[in-house]
């Protein structure tokens, strides 16, 4: 995610946190593939019958975005916030789809489940997202390394880079935080 037009971008992102609408669509035009790489990504784990397309994803996570009065502080801040907000689209989308097929219930999620690429149910990323918000109160830079890497897709070395950190500091902040997470989603 680092490019020459870095400084471009975190100008425009500073530009569009003042409100201005140009800067905000020329944002989605010069990140709009990183966004929709983010976007298969959170939706690759859904169930086939799902019907939620990462452009419509991508769409509504604008709209949220988009007339908000945000400070980015830079390219990374963005793309935290729009994990975040993909993050909660898609548990809202889940629940709906959980509460129109199965009811509600809820039901026992393990970290080992949640991390099966391709075999999540409908439910489980809505539990996800309550032990994220959870593991955030207990250790809030594991939990923002956990989000780096697992939610929004980078590397440990990313990761390391975008908080200021060595990569061996990173990978044992993501192993406290996936043990922490683990721990919490046992107790549910």
């Amino acid at each position: 995610m680092t490019d020459p037009a870095a400084g471009n971008v975190t100008r425009l992102l500073h530009d569009a946190g003042r409100g201005d609408r140009g800067a905000s669509d020329r944002v989605m035009e010069l990140l709009y593939d990183d966004l929709r790489r983010l976007a298969v990504a959170k939706l690759g784990d859904m169930p086939p019958a799902a019907t939620l397309q990462p452009t419509a994803l991508i769409n509504e996570c604008y709209l949220r975005l988009v007339d908000k009065e945000i400070d980015y502080a830079d390219r990374l801040h963005f793309f935290r916030l729009a994990g975040k907000v993909m993050r909660g689209i898609v548990v809202d989308y889940t629940r709906r789809h959980q509460t129109q097929k199965r009811g509600g219930g809820r039901h026992r999620v393990t970290l080992e489940i949640a991390d099966r690429d391709g075999d999540r149910a409908v439910g489980e990323m809505a539990a996800v997202s309550e032990a994220m918000e959870r593991l955030a109160d207990r250790d809030a830079e594991a939990a923002d390394v956990v989000l780096l890497k697992y939610f929004t897709g980078l590397s440990h070395g990313q990761v390391a880079e975008a908080k200021g950190i060595s990569e061996a500091r990173a990978r044992r902040l993501w192993k406290l935080g996936t043990t922490l997470l683990a721990e919490i989603l046992e107790l549910e």
